[in-house]
């Protein structure tokens, strides 16, 4: 007789529909997006006499655009009732009698609620701040469901709208579902500022807005910015300032050209929009234009001074300056605002929880629970740490001085901060000197006044008792002299600012987690030294990865969160690595730690697909590997069918949405289920020039690996890399910014065609063209020796005399530029994950070949090669 769901969660209450009363308590307290949905049902027995029991849970991402998709999600919580049986029951004798479903409308300040009756009819209805209920017009239901549609996708991962028994669906599941919900952005868009703002906005405009960020989360975190372009550039006619928007679409489009052209036109019609100030300042940012950007952010702060964005901004670039003092006294500058908490509203306490299992999770066998006992233990002087607790704009603000203290050292950031700021001791020094100067001038004025005093007359007739400038006088010389007597003292002190007691507090703050990081590492280096294991609980090890995040050192995070897991499950260090993993283009590892978080969201009733920070890590690995690399690294897995189907919604998503890298498919042989889709190749590319559809890197490389590696059509392969050389001229002339993954990207396609050309003197011409045409960014040593081995491979391959000398001499010149005597870790580059880890143990196994072929070994200092020592063997 089970009066629960199977598997949805359950908070049941003590008196029926309080928590119905305590939402509507709460309304007036709500500021900007509210709190999730909440569906509340009431559950009857069969029996006589049994009381009915009402419970509720949370829930967001169901579909708000009307009455009858509410109450289509109440229906169909009636499938999900428990129906297990006891031994003298033949069915469950508990049924959903009624339930509400309310979703708050954060445009309008009022609650919309459906309520259900099984069976029964349907009542719609809103509830204002006082309790009132009014009807709800076409309008207002247009305003909840983009209200629940933005609460879904900018608080799909937010740490401070957590909640137990929070269930979470996808907003938006097909095509249809995002036209719709483009639609209602248009609609709406200039009411987005009625919603809110992040914490570091102070004034919520158009383009600074819930609305606004939740429209750009949306199509970024897929790398999908044309709907957000055609819908930006319907908006831009009204207001100059959504041309910020439309700017960053365009650069993430790789369309910076009519970025430039945007922000120069809205610029020319509106100076001082500091939303289209600061979009050129981050352009100029990333091309490494500091000195430019410097001036537009000094601009920008001149006519926004009151938003704490234009002086973060301003610190910022005065950091890439590495004008750390400026950037000190900028930080002090910023003005500071109360965090405010997210829109929540407390419920009575529950008579009892229920949060079910999936029977499918348990039985994969992959489900891990956040472990207890003494390895969720913690030392004090880890768990008590200040920093964790900022929030708002503090916590940006610290963000930017621990960014200060990795540029500088400890010792650098304080003499920093005592040339630029008052400190203690000056000031009180200062103050005495004060002090004692005014009571002097107070005593020498007395003096005067006095003597004064004595020889005027009680005449009240003379003048000069009649002039009260008399009185004043000393008064005003007094200061005049005194400024005199403190313009030579106070030189130094003068040029010095009081520092803000919230920027001190933060010194402070930044002075513990060194203190507790400087001690870890010391500690770590003396358990090395001796060879001895380094023992931490694995809560530690989490808070120690956290640590060294804030601190900017991330291969000790990665590290510390690695370590974390081996003591135990922690859903937090996995995001973090899947976080790390995705940016260095770990596909194995970062498929991995999203199995891991995709089970344990599962569990906790996070069914949410996109947008999660799961799928955008993994978008990002599909714009470099292509989709297909990443669904085979999937089924190579072996995982439980449950947990399998669970993955492939990611990729799914992918490919109805058309993700960036979605095309990048293989389709030789090796797989035997065949393409899904055309294969990259000379074809796919010349009819995206046809319909001129931009044709990313990925893509050509694709193409270029197919046609010369597996079509063996190397003549094709030539005409994509004209396509690529193209590119890169026309980015060179037009100073357009190159991103890292661009720069891998170009390198990776030299390896290939110099590894796959059809003979030894093509391999050799690119090789050649490698180093001519290609940039020192791109030319990195790691990529060089690949350059290197692909040219020592492809004459090896074809023994000839001529070809076994050429690669030879090759070697040679590999070795005089010490290809030995780096550091192995410089040529650890993630962008070739077709290579093995090490790519100078590839570059030693290809290199055999050739000295056993002229009968060499290589010299004891590896600089050079030494015949062969046949006399060891003569006997």
């Amino acid at each position: 007789m089970a009066d629960t769901l199977k598997d949805i969660p359950e908070f049941f209450e003590s008196e029926l529909g309080e928590s119905i009363i305590a939402r509507t308590d709460a309304l007036g307290s709500f500021r900007e997006l509210g709190p999730p949905d909440l569906c509340h049902i009431i559950k009857v027995n069969a029996k006589p006499g049994i009381k009915e029991i009402g419970s509720y849970h949370y829930i967001s991402g169901v579909d708000a655009s009307s009455s009858a998709s509410l109450a289509a999600y109440l229906n169909s919580l009636t499938y999900s009732m428990d129906d297990a049986q006891s031994w003298f029951t033949k069915s469950n004798s508990w049924r959903i009698r009624s339930g509400i479903y309310c979703c708050f409308n954060a445009f309008s300040r009022v609650d919309v609620r459906v309520e259900v009756k099984i069976p029964g009819g349907v009542e719609s209805y809103y509830v204002d701040v006082r309790g009132e209920r009014h009807e709800a017009t076409a309008d207002i239901w247009q305003e909840t469901y983009l209200s629940a549609v933005l609460r879904a996708i900018l608080y799909s991962d937010d740490s401070y709208y957590r909640l137990a028994g929070y269930r979470k669906v996808d907003p938006i599941m097909n095509l249809a579902a995002e036209s719709r919900f483009l639609e209602a952005v248009e609609a709406l868009f200039w009411k987005g500022w009625q919603l809110g703002s992040k914490p570091e906005v102070q004034v919520a405009t158009s383009v600074h807005n819930h609305l606004a960020d939740g429209v750009m989360k949306y199509f970024s975190d897929s790398f999908r910015y044309a709907p957000a372009i055609e819908l930006f550039k319907k908006l831009h006619k009204q207001d100059p300032d959504v041309g910020s928007l439309l700017a960053k679409a365009y650069i993430g489009q790789n369309e910076e050209i009519k970025a430039v052209k945007i922000l120069y036109q809205d610029l020319k019609l509106s100076s001082m929009s500091f939303p289209l100030l600061h979009t050129q300042v981050d352009f100029l940012r990333s091309k490494g234009e500091y000195d430019l950007a410097l001036k537009l952010a000094k601009y920008a702060v001149d006519t926004t001074p009151s938003e704490y964005l234009t002086w973060a901004k301003l610190t910022e670039v005065y950091i890439d300056l590495k004008d750390y003092k400026n950037a000190l006294l900028t930080l002090n500058s910023c003005p500071m605002f109360t965090y405010s908490e997210r829109d929540m509203h407390r419920m009575p306490s529950p008579l009892k929880t229920h949060l079910p299992i999936k029977p499918d999770i348990i039985s994969s066998g992959i489900m891990e629970e956040d472990a207890a006992g003494r390895e969720s233990e913690a030392d004090s002087s880890l768990s008590r740490l200040p920093a964790p607790a900022l929030h708002g704009t503090f916590a940006k603000a610290y963000s930017l001085l621990t960014r200060l203290a990795n540029a500088l050292t400890w010792d650098e950031l304080l003499r920093c901060r005592s040339e630029v700021f008052v400190m203690e001791e000056e000031y009180r020094k200062h103050k005495a000197n004060e002090d004692h100067r005014k009571s002097t001038v107070v005593r020498s004025s007395d003096e005067k006044l006095s003597q004064q005093l004595q020889q005027a007359t009680l005449d009240n007739t003379k003048p000069e008792l009649s002039k009260p400038a008399n009185v004043e006088k000393p008064k005003q010389a007094a200061e005049e002299s005194e400024v005199e007597q403190q313009a030579e003292v106070s030189i130094s002190f003068g040029n010095k600012r009081l520092c803000e007691r919230w920027l001190d507090n933060l010194f402070m703050v930044l002075y513990e987690d060194l203190r507790v990081y400087t001690f870890w590492r010391a500690e770590d280096a003396h358990y090395r030294a001796q060879q001895t294991a380094y023992r931490k609980t694995g809560t530690e090890w989490e808070l120690l990865g956290d640590l060294a995040l804030r601190l900017w050192h991330e291969n000790e995070a990665k590290e510390a969160f690695e370590m974390c897991l081996d003591h135990k499950f922690s859903a937090k260090a996995w995001m973090k690595l899947l976080q790390i993993y995705a940016k260095e283009g770990n596909t194995q590892k970062a498929l991995l730690a999203a199995v891991k978080l995709t089970v344990y969201h599962e569990r906790w009733y996070h069914e949410i697909v996109y947008p999660t920070e799961i799928s955008r890590n993994l978008n990002t690995l599909i714009r470099k590997a292509g989709l297909s690399k990443m669904q085979n690294i999937l089924t190579s897995m072996n995982l439980p069918k449950p947990v399998q189907k669970l993955m492939t919604r990611y990729f799914d998503y992918g490919e109805l949405f058309k993700v960036e890298g979605y095309e990048l498919q293989m389709s030789n042989s090796q797989y035997s289920n065949g393409p899904k889709y055309p294969p990259a190749n000379r074809q796919l590319v010349e009819q995206k020039k046809k319909i001129h559809e931009h044709v990313p890197l990925p893509l050509l490389f694709k193409a270029i690996t197919q046609e010369a590696k597996y079509n063996k059509n190397f003549a094709n392969a030539e005409w994509l890399y004209e396509e690529v050389m193209a590119d890169y001229h026309s980015r060179e002339q037009k100073e357009r910014y190159f991103t890292e993954g661009d720069e891998k990207m170009f390198a990776m396609i030299a390896g290939t065609m110099v590894r796959y050309a059809s003979t030894p003197k093509e391999a050799m011409h690119y090789a050649t063209l490698f180093y001519k045409d290609f940039n020192e960014r791109i030319r990195k040593p790691s990529r060089e020796l690949i350059v290197f081995t692909n040219l020592i491979y492809a004459h090896a391959n074809q023994p000839t005399p001529e070809n076994m000398q050429v690669a030879l001499e090759v070697y040679k010149i590999a070795l005089q530029l010490g290809v030995y005597k780096h550091e192995p870790a410089i040529y650890l580059d993630n962008s070739f994950g077709a290579f093995p880890s090490n790519p100078i143990e590839v570059f030693t196994t290809v290199s055999k070949k050739v000295l056993q072929y002229h009968n060499l070994i290589l010299s004891p200092d590896k600089t050079e090669v030494l015949p062969f020592p046949t006399r060891l063997f003569s006997r």
